[in-house]
């Protein structure tokens, strides 16, 4: 049971840490004003952020209420209370980029003039040091899940020698052993949230 519940921990945080690196990848960093997201785009991405951050949320929830895990859960808890932090922090960065999306969408088809050139020219600047702020925050996120996962079992080999053995003890208490292809996969008793999706 130990093992098991282990095996999911890890997952759950390689699960997370996914869902950092598709927001990564979504979100691009523009190199010239045409090259910006619109908003129905950034409004989806920033719905996406907002998602992550109840993710997170929900996992320290479900693990603080749980009465019986099987295992200590405080480091597992810790790591989704600190991304929290950075998840965070890449929102306030997109929301400020977000806003200046607003603003050059407001004044799209205004009439040019010598000032507007330069708030937008500045818009954009903002735009893009923000979004690469997000990224980059996305990226440290997605890298401090899998540390911790990492730290949990101490690395992939010790996790797959400790399911093997688990796997021949269970094997040996019942006297029989299943040949490979008619095993049949573990139901979990505790199965993490959905995540969500774009």
């Amino acid at each position: 049971m130990r093992t098991t519940r282990i095996s999911v921990e890890v997952s759950g945080l390689h699960a997370a840490a996914d869902e950092c690196d598709d927001l990564h990848d979504w979100i691009v960093v523009p190199d010239a004003p045409a090259d910006l997201p619109d908003l129905v785009t950034a409004s989806r991405q920033l719905a996406a952020l907002s998602g992550l951050l109840n993710d997170v949320s929900d996992e320290v929830l479900l693990r603080v209420t749980d009465d019986d895990p099987g295992i200590d859960l405080r480091p597992v808890i810790h790591t989704y209370a600190s991304v929290s932090e950075t998840v965070g922090q890449a929102m306030k960065n997109f929301t400020a980029a977000y806003a200046q999306l607003g603003f050059l969408h407001r004044f799209a088809n205004a009439q040019d003039s010598p000032d507007l050139r330069d708030a937008r020219e500045v818009a954009f600047h903002i735009a893009r040091d923000r979004l690469d702020n997000t990224r980059r925050l996305l990226a440290d996120t997605g890298t401090q899940l899998r540390r911790s996962a990492g730290q949990l079992v101490g690395g992939p080999h010790r996790i797959q020698a400790a399911l093997s053995r688990s796997a021949r003890s269970s094997e040996a208490t019942n006297g029989t052993v299943q040949p490979a292809a008619d095993r049949q996969p573990t139901r979990l008793a505790y199965t993490p949230s959905p995540r969500h999706v774009r």
